[in-house]
């Protein structure tokens, strides 16, 4: 069936920005051009679009789809400011979840930023909350978290048990705190029990929709665990997959995982393995990114790598010989000139790692001199704008102005020619792509206080959530625009980006969003 879109303002993201109207059919668009014209060719649907806005639809870059449906079985602390409100949200949830004593509960988004001067909660006052059950409080920033005393000895660990390499079990006086940094948070979490593939299927196919109603149709999985493998293919059976979704891999389980995942979900266009990925460091709420300074009032701390020099590079090499892209997380800018270090070690070796597109997330602190170099390099650089607004008041708190300035440096990494995108980083933040584009655009914080320097146009925001995501996955001749012969994903707005007050984009609503000429998601 042919279907007429016309009426609004049609941003094809192509060399001409605008057009008047477009066909779409078998979940391609047929025709692009002026309204006149393209009704003379006929179509079995006209649909006015009363003055609103279409685009291509939102890729998101980089996030953690799978974490964040496995979110919505979990305690939310999003907004949360003090412990009794944390406790009884903790209390609830075990008392309307029915959830047996010597169980885990599991809770999300917590910020001690927010609570009376930043303070944690103590050991004690993690054991009083529930102290019949494993407790883990996961940090909105994922690198960090809090469990009870029940957790420790459940594990067997105990004050005189050594840091996992790149995480600590932060101790005061000799005693556990219940503080958990980086590897010490991720090891526990990686050993709590997946919860059942009905339950990750309904959370699935609900945490799709939420994606789906901020414009997005290309998603990420940015570590893709093997009990996911069987979600997968039960959602494909049930047509349940709506969105096209990328996952990778952390290196350690690449050739297990993907073994499994050939041997149970056979080629198609929804879900695929894109490669690999590895962490350099950790974050900045932490105080675990690499700082080539010290952070403030630290002393002298700067942080530490998660990785060597031998061991990046030997992963570069890894992904050449099996012609894998690579991602990696990076944020600090000591962790961030050991990526571009490594990867130009890497291509003298294997020039065709250029050609794979090595993909730097988040990379908040780079200079002009790496942003050269990563260009060269053909590196993608993905940026979370998203955490100028969260969390760029304690940046500045921890770093100081000057530095947080230069926070992901968009303006002069398109400057240097570098192809860039940007992601959400979701569950650590919403999955609001506009909310993105609004960020790079004015780079405000949380607390109004503006970052100079580095702002960029809405039409290059626009371009990194459009064709420069579908380039990221290369998948620029089917993506990220609208033209003819490229796949029917496109999303309908209720005002044009590109010609409102750039405060007012944030506000900006998805009226819908259409998967390969499906309808996904519609505001009623």
């Amino acid at each position: 069936m042919k279907t007429l879109y016309y009426g609004g303002n049609i941003i094809t993201m192509a060399d001409q920005l605008y057009t008047e109207a477009v066909i779409i059919e078998d979940g391609k668009i047929i025709a692009v051009g002026k309204e006149s014209e393209l009704k003379d060719l006929g179509a079995d649907k006209c649909i006015d679009l009363c003055g609103a806005t279409m685009l291509p639809s939102f890729i998101d870059a980089h996030s953690h789809l799978t974490e964040h449906a496995e979110a919505l079985l979990q305690v939310n602390l999003e907004d949360v400011s003090d412990f009794e409100t944390m406790k009884n949200a903790i209390r609830d949830f075990i008392s309307e979840n029915a959830i047996p004593c010597g169980e885990w509960v599991v809770a999300r988004n917590y910020d001690n930023e927010l609570f009376p001067n930043a303070k944690k909660p103590t050991i004690e006052e993690l054991d009083s909350i529930c102290p019949d059950h494993l407790l883990l409080i996961k940090h909105s920033s994922c690198h960090m978290g809090l469990c009870n005393s029940r957790v420790f000895d459940h594990f067997g660990i105990t004050p005189k048990t050594p840091d996992p390499k790149c995480g600590c079990y932060v101790k005061e006086n000799g005693k556990l705190t219940g503080c958990l940094e980086e590897t010490a948070c991720t090891n526990i979490r990686m050993r709590i029990p997946a919860p059942t593939t009905e339950k990750l299927c309904h959370a699935h196919i609900k945490m799709q929709h939420i994606y789906a109603s901020y414009g997005i149709t290309t998603a990420n999985d940015g570590y893709l665990g093997s009990h996911m493998i069987d979600v997968y293919r039960k959602l494909l059976d049930e047509n349940e997959m709506k969105l096209d979704l990328y996952s990778f891999v952390h290196i350690p389980h690449y050739e297990r995982i993907k073994t499994a995942f050939d041997a149970k979900i056979e080629t198609n266009d929804k879900i695929r393995i894109g490669g690999i990925k590895q962490y350099l460091d950790g974050s900045i709420s932490a105080r675990t990114a690499w700082m080539r300074k010290p952070y403030l009032n630290s002393d002298g701390f700067c942080g530490y790598p998660q990785r060597s020099d031998e061991e990046v590079v030997e992963t570069m090499r890894y992904a050449a010989r099996n012609n894998l892209q690579i991602i990696y997380h990076s944020i600090g800018d000591a962790a961030n000139e050991q990526f571009v270090r490594c990867l130009e070690l890497a291509e003298k070796e294997y020039p065709n790692l250029k050609e794979l597109r090595p993909t730097h997330i988040h990379a908040f602190f780079m200079d002009k001199e790496m942003l050269e170099k990563a260009s060269k390099l053909g590196a993608v650089i993905s940026f979370l704008q998203g955490d100028i607004y969260y969390s760029g008041d304690s940046f500045i708190r921890v770093l100081g102005k000057e530095r947080v300035n230069t926070l992901c440096a968009a303006r002069t990494a398109i400057e240097c020619g570098t192809h860039i995108t940007l992601h959400t980083d979701a569950p650590v933040i919403k999955p609001d792509i506009l909310f993105a584009v609004w960020c790079a655009a004015a780079r405000k914080t949380r607390n109004g206080v503006h970052l100079d320097g580095e702002e960029i146009s809405v039409l290059d925001a626009l371009r990194a959530v459009t064709i420069e995501g579908a380039y990221q996955y290369f998948e620029e001749d089917v993506k990220g625009s609208i033209e003819v012969g490229k796949r029917a994903d496109l999303v309908i707005l209720d005002k044009d980006p590109l010609n409102v007050p750039i405060d007012d984009i944030k506000d900006i609503k998805v009226l819908e969003t259409i998967k390969d000429g499906e309808t996904i998601f519609k505001r009623f």
